[in-house]
């Protein structure tokens, strides 16, 4: 059937994770079944609707006037994107939060991490997120709570941190 949010938002992950040719491939992929499960939808409804017609007595318009109408579903799209879970939502944090101490910055608050998510087109999908964002933050060890929704990145070890606050990042932190 359908395609089922775990597949919308193992999408929405890959793009905004800058893995372009893993969504392209994919999404084409979706795609394809999804619109191949369309036409054999229409051909059910149209053999269906043949067999009433034909055998039932029943008009085209009688037919069509016990379908129920199309509701638009609340599905992830651009405009409203699926919420991510408690894992994934922990994942976006992590990753933005050590994408931006990268760039060489120090120190970062649940605000510099919401915008960079929002950056990407993403949202935790959660009343407040700068809790959330505190909450994985505080439970890295890459972190340090210097006040309330600020952070200190120390790195895996010592040496992460320069004497100008300048952050020196390896491939993996």
């Amino acid at each position: 059937m359908a395609k089922d949010n775990d597949t919308l938002i193992r999408l929405m992950k890959l793009a905004t994770e800058d893995k372009i040719s893993e969504l392209r491939t994919e999404g084409t992929t979706t795609l394809q079944e999804t619109q191949r499960e369309i036409m054999d939808l229409q051909q059910q409804v149209n053999f269906i609707t043949y067999l009433l017609t034909k055998f039932a007595g029943v008009t085209q318009q009688q037919v069509f006037m016990t379908l129920p109408m199309p509701q638009p579903m609340n599905r992830p799209s651009l405009t409203n994107p699926p919420k991510p879970g408690p894992k994934e939502r922990r994942e976006l944090v992590i990753t933005t939060a050590l994408e931006i101490v990268k760039t060489g910055k120090a120190e970062i608050t649940g605000s510099d991490v919401i915008d960079a998510l929002h950056r990407k087109g993403v949202s935790l999908g959660v009343a407040r997120p700068s809790s959330t964002i505190g909450t994985v933050l505080s439970a890295m060890k890459q972190f340090k709570r210097v006040e309330a929704n600020r952070f200190r990145y120390i790195g895996e070890g010592e040496g992460n941190i320069g004497t100008e606050g300048k952050v020196s990042v390896g491939a993996t932190p």
